[in-house]
């Protein structure tokens, strides 16, 4: 279990942010798209506190990434979250820019991690 758990885990968990295996409402894809991006940055060592946005989170990530790295992505994928969750709307086209941002995020957050960083995320508990 420790030693096949985690990576399980953490393969489960990410397949079913990707795509859930049962149908569920645009905002809760938009929120599962904004879960993988702190997924990446929890990767990354930026920590989540309590009461964040998820713009404020993206922001004060900006510092710990890659020098390099499109920020955008993560950053528009911020903005969706947010307007999803306090409840500002949700275009028709959100749903799949959300996805497409976070994918995007956690790919490129994932090949600027070394080796032992991603054997470390690999193994982290705590998604």
């Amino acid at each position: 279990i420790l030693v096949f758990g985690p990576p399980f885990r953490r393969s489960a968990v990410l397949g079913w942010l990707r795509r859930p295996w049962l149908p569920h409402p645009p905002t809760d894809r938009v929120a599962h798209a904004w879960r993988l991006c702190e997924v990446a940055l929890g990767d990354l060592g930026v920590e989540r506190f309590e009461g964040d946005t998820a713009s404020a989170l993206a922001h004060r990530a900006g510092p710990k990434l890659p020098p390099g790295l499109n920020l955008e992505p993560l950053l528009e994928a911020a903005d969706i979250a947010d307007r999803v969750r306090y409840g500002l709307g949700l275009d028709p086209q959100d749903d799949m820019r959300a996805r497409r941002n976070a994918e995007m995020a956690y790919q490129g957050i994932w090949e600027a991690l070394g080796e032992w960083d991603k054997v470390r995320a690999v193994y982290r508990w705590h998604l």
